[in-house]
């Protein structure tokens, strides 16, 4: 499938900056106004002191991209040097629900850093290597294991 480039504003630490984390961008995301980019930093803020204030720091080195087309709530994706990016869609900004989500990806990125098995990547191809028992899948059925590891996760 052919990636479209989209401009996405990022939050990372209270600063708006480009997706490749380089330079300011403009101070409106492509899904709205300045106000749609304040409810993301704030929400993002909000959620993060509130796991930390529970016991789950998840530190440094994260930051919330909004991709308006995204067809989900969002997702956590892990990159290099221990930093990770929550990406979250247009609807969820919208939604109400913005702050228990990133709450949720926050969860994710917790059990990451702190090597939880449910999220060791070693362990699910693993689990997942044994359900298929090493034979060829067919599109679906990885999508349906994949839901289901992801849903246990």
């Amino acid at each position: 499938m052919k990636r479209q480039h989209r401009e996405r504003a990022v939050a990372h630490r209270g600063k708006v900056m480009s997706e490749k984390g380089t330079s300011p961008t403009k101070r409106r995301t492509q899904s709205g106004s300045q106000g749609t980019r304040g409810s993301v930093e704030d929400s993002f803020k909000i959620a993060k002191s509130r796991m930390r204030e529970a016991g789950f720091d998840i530190g440094d080195n994260v930051e919330v991209a909004v991709d308006p087309r995204l067809p989900i709530m969002g997702y956590t994706m892990s990159g290099q040097d221990s930093r990770f990016r929550i990406t979250v869609s247009g609807m969820a900004v919208k939604s109400g629900m913005l702050e228990g989500l990133l709450a949720h990806e926050m969860s994710h990125i917790y059990r990451m850093r702190t090597k939880h098995p449910s999220h060791n990547p070693r362990i699910i191809q693993e689990a997942t290597d044994r359900v298929t028992d090493g034979g060829a899948m067919k599109d679906y059925q990885r999508k349906i294991l994949h839901n289901l590891v992801n849903n246990v996760e």
